[in-house]
């Protein structure tokens, strides 16, 4: 090894990293020094005393794990890859799940047979070990080779306990980042890695079905176990149909299946409807990744949590198996009140829609276009069964689900917005009330439909809109030019056609031509959500809070203390609350700060907080989720630039955050190209997501390319040279790709 060689060895070692000499004996992959102390922490590392077996032979190599700082590294093994661009389709398929995880710029080797690591750190608790990710059965050419072989692995991790060969060692070379600056991802991006890599595995170990210890208990000689019938009934989609799983697709012989919760890959496994078999690749579900699952497994699993007796049980008992006997289990009958059951007396209710009390016209509506087919009188009629009743009421053991969910992790998630520095702060979730503050001129609307038509964008949420402040045709126009990412006169023909048509069939627009009070609007929009030839719908906007009219008709409880506006306004808030409820439908509210705050905010250009809000703390208590946005329209440097404070964030553990006071999401909007993109202080660049959702461009900016000036200056250019392999080498397209942005490997 040259001085030069093992210099950059030596920098690498006191970067924190474990670098270990490799014998020039043999395959050349074997260490020249008795390692696994340096792993474990029983030996000192200390590269000076190694210099000499570092001069004496070629190559080096990289001990992953803790040790190095969470190092891991996926392997891509391309001389087994009969496709000839798995390294492409796996590129594809982490972006597909982790949108910005090459602009990160790990760092990407080439190694000496042709096949790539991508190495990068893991923020979190990390002791996972080498794990073969992804295999593929022998050809007739490699069984004659090898009779007694069985795979070839495709993809594969080191992580505690392994090594790898690192460049500059002979046919080691990196195309892309650096060592020196390996960038971190969460332990949940680090199981979308692993899921992108498991769903190339071609070969699928069964999970052996476990036969019930239910026989004895039962005291059934079955001709036909229960399990072995309910196999033969029953297809694995059904089950996970049953229990939130999506069937989403076809591909040959397998339906391709779909996680519940925020997914961010279109599938998360499939069933192979030929052997009856269920795989999942995904690590959140309860399911072992990779592994073959039979619908009675399938059912185990996701009914009674691996209780393989009780599994059993339930099945004879609805009926599965045959006995010997001439009295084999029946089926539980459902259960039917008795005559002696004591119906629910009738009760007398106005017509109302959550606390609001309806007009006769609104009323009529409703019952005309829901889907009860009466009005709201019907839900609390009487002789209420306990289905009807539940939806008025919750059954603490109705709940399990969700909190077996918690238990097991697979809870869902709020839905992405496409940058993951975002998606720290601020997530998409259905049915909650989420207040967007800020003080006049500051955009607060536009933000608004930004965020509405990123979500159509990433997830094809669709939106209905009042807009009391603008007319409906201006939200149009910025829709579009959001989508187009230029003005309306710079399209061509087929841009505006087709942005058009993209708002159309995500947007409906409440227009300012009349007056709502809170219920009225409300109604109308429970009424467009319902009717079948417009609706469903995921989101409703009002903007802005302070243009709904007062109600008419109050509750008979505040006429009667002689309520005020502060008592209204509690009232109406709980009206919203039931509004998402009954629909799903999560409700943005925008609402101006108060004029004595305002006016300090002006002469200071500070941001307000969510307690500023005109109003008062009540609408702070009563939302979800609370965004303040701001933008110093009087400071020329700052004045593109929209602060996205995150106030509040109630269920934090779906995702989200409130971001510190003086850390805002900064959203810098570039006015020539009519779009908002996130300036992440992570790096020099600026992401837009909604360029990337709709894959019109890589979505990354530098940010010296931005009109706005920033607090760092502009980098002088330098003069060409060349970059030597202690350099990080920025990521570039390396292999030609129709779905490629330019970024990856």
């Amino acid at each position: 090894m040259s001085p030069e060689f093992y210099v950059e060895f030596f920098n690498y070692a006191c970067s924190g990293l474990k670098v270990i000499p490799i014998s020039s004996i043999g395959d050349g992959k074997k260490p020249a020094v008795k390692w696994k102390g340096f792993y474990t922490g029983e030996t000192p590392y200390d590269i000076d005393a190694m210099k000499e077996l570092f001069l004496r032979n070629d190559s080096a190599a990289l001990i992953t794990g803790a040790c190095s700082g969470n190092v891991e590294i996926v392997d891509i093994d391309t001389k087994y890859d009969l496709t000839g661009d798995l390294h492409r389709r796996f590129s594809l398929a982490i972006k597909e799940r982790i949108p910005d995880f090459f602009k990160r710029n790990p760092c990407i080797v080439k190694t000496r047979g042709g096949g790539y690591h991508i190495v990068y750190r893991i923020n979190g608790n990390f002791t996972d070990g080498n794990r073969k990710l992804a295999s593929r059965p022998l050809t007739d050419s490699e069984l004659l080779d090898d009779p007694h072989g069985v795979s070839r692995v495709l993809i594969e991790t080191r992580g505690y306990g392994g090594y790898a060969l690192m460049a500059p060692s002979p046919g080691y070379e990196i195309i892309s980042g650096s060592y020196l600056t390996l960038p971190e991802y969460t332990e949940e991006e680090r199981a979308l890695i692993i899921e992108a890599a498991i769903s190339f595995n071609e070969i699928t170990p069964i999970k052996e079905d476990v036969t019930p210890k239910a026989r004895a208990e039962a005291q059934v000689d079955y001709e036909k176990t229960p399990w072995n019938d309910f196999c033969e009934r029953v297809g694995c989609e059904e089950i996970l149909s049953k229990y939130g799983y999506d069937i989403v697709g076809k591909s040959g012989d397998d339906l391709l299946v779909k996680r519940p919760g925020q997914s961010h890959s279109s599938h998360s496994g499939y069933v192979h409807t030929l052997s009856n078999i269920f795989v999942c690749f995904s690590t959140s579900t309860p399911f072992e990744p990779g592994k073959g699952y039979s619908p009675f497994m399938v059912y185990t699993t996701l009914v009674h949590r691996g209780d393989f007796r009780q599994a059993a049980i339930d099945l004879a008992q609805q009926g599965y198996g045959s006995s010997k006997k001439k009295n084999p289990p029946q089926a539980l009958a459902p259960y039917k009140p008795s005559s002696e059951d004591r119906p629910l007396p009738q009760v007398d209710v106005p017509n109302t829609a959550g606390v609001f009390t309806l007009s006769d016209e609104v009323n009529k509506m409703i019952v005309e276009k829901s889907n009860h087919g009466a009005g709201i009188d019907y839900l609390l009629g009487y002789q209420l069964g306990k289905d009807a009743l539940s939806q008025l009421v919750g059954f603490p053991k109705d709940a399990k689900g969700y909190l077996d969910s918690i238990r097991n992790g697979t809870f869902s998630m709020g839905f992405s917005t496409g940058s993951t520095y975002l998606d720290q702060y601020f997530r998409y979730k259905a049915g909650l009330i989420v207040m967007v503050h800020g003080i006049a001129n500051v955009g607060k609307s536009l933000f608004t439909w930004y965020l509405a038509i990123l979500s159509a964008a990433l997830h094809k949420w669709r939106w209905i809109i009042y807009v009391a402040e603008n007319d409906y045709e201006h939200c149009v126009r910025s829709l579009v030019q959001f989508h187009a990412g230029k003005w309306v006169n710079d399209m061509t023909y087929d841009e505006y056609r087709k942005s058009m048509d993209f708002v159309d069939a995500h947007f409906v627009i409440i227009k300012n031509t009349s007056t709502y009070s809170a219920s009225e609007v409300c109604a109308l929009a429970e009424y467009l959500h319902l009717d079948p030839n417009v609706g469903p719908f995921n989101a409703f906007v009002i903007d802005p809070y302070n243009s709904l009219t007062a109600e008419t008709k109050i509750s008979e409880g505040l006429r009667k203390v002689h309520s005020t506006k502060h008592d209204l306004d509690y009232e109406v808030m709980s009206g919203f609350r039931g509004f998402c409820k009954r629909t799903g439908m999560s409700l943005y509210l925008n609402c101006h700060t108060s004029t004595e705050k305002a006016r300090y905010v002006q002469a200071s250009g500070k941001a307000p907080n969510m307690y500023d809000v005109e109003g008062g703390g009540k609408f702070a208590n009563r939302a979800d989720d609370f965004i303040t946005t701001h933008r110093n329209t009087k400071d020329s440097e700052r004045s593109m630039i929209t602060e996205m404070h995150v106030d509040k964030i109630k269920t934090t553990e779906t995702g989200g955050r409130p971001t510190s006071a003086d850390g805002p999401v900064e959203f810098y909007l570039w006015y020539s190209k009519y779009r908002f993109v996130i300036l992440d202080p992570s790096s020099g660049f600026a992401i837009d997501p909604l360029e990337l959702a709709l894959k019109r461009g890589n979505g990354m900016y530098p940010k010296a390319a931005l009109r706005a000036s920033f607090s760092e200056p502009e980098p002088k250019p330098e003069p060409e040279r060349k970059i030597g392999a202690m350099e990080i080498i920025p990521p570039v397209n390396f292999f030609e790709s129709a779905q490629d942005d330019g970024l990856d490997f």
